[in-house]
């Protein structure tokens, strides 16, 4: 089941969210494993949730700022027939959370600039499968800028740094070998 809760000020300077997703999320048998969805094969069912809190308020013409919570957990009663595709058998649950704020300065119209900052915390490493199976926090500063090159067409280019820590044999960056990345981001939105 999914849903959500919104909630919108009179004004529209200020909202706030929640989000869910809940049940259960598992797959009967190794003949039909859906894979990256659910890295869980089990009889009986394994409850899954994930739970968002976000708002946004406009401080006034030119300011903004943004925040956002994530709890998630996956249930996993123990037994040898409830089989992680990563772990083995007997699993037996994760849970993963995560906070995020950015604040925003627009200078102009069409001229706007962002700093995000992030945690994530997946002990378990089971929340990013199959992009990592990284036990431990990721973190990450953005700066960006959105240009409205046209009424229909925005730019976005972005700059971000990303650092791990966790378990030291997890490197999820530049393809196992790194614990930190820098990069950088352009995108264009057609808006028609």
């Amino acid at each position: 089941m999914l849903g959500a809760l919104r909630w919108r000020s009179n004004d529209l300077r200020t909202w706030v969210d929640y989000e869910f997703i809940v049940g259960d999320e598992q797959n009967q048998s190794f003949a039909d494993v859906q894979a990256p969805t659910s890295r869980l094969i089990a009889t009986a069912g394994q409850f899954k949730q994930q739970h968002s809190l976000n708002g946004w308020h406009a401080f006034d013409t030119r300011w903004s700022a943004g925040a956002e919570v994530v709890y998630g957990r996956q249930a996993g009663d123990g037994h040898p027939d409830t089989v992680d595709i990563i772990n083995g058998p007997g699993f037996a649950g994760a849970h993963w959370w995560g906070v995020n704020t950015s604040i925003s300065y627009r200078v102009r119209d069409d001229l706007a600039f962002s700093l995000r900052a992030e945690h994530f915390d997946d002990p378990q490493g089971f929340a990013l499968f199959p992009v990592s199976v990284a036990q431990g926090a990721f973190n990450a500063l953005t700066i960006g800028l959105r240009y409205e090159a046209t009424r229909n067409l925005p730019l976005r280019p972005e700059l971000r740094y990303d650092r791990f820590s966790g378990r030291a044999e997890d490197h999820p960056f530049g393809n196992g070998r790194d614990r930190a990345q820098t990069t950088a981001t352009v995108q264009a939105l057609l808006y028609f």
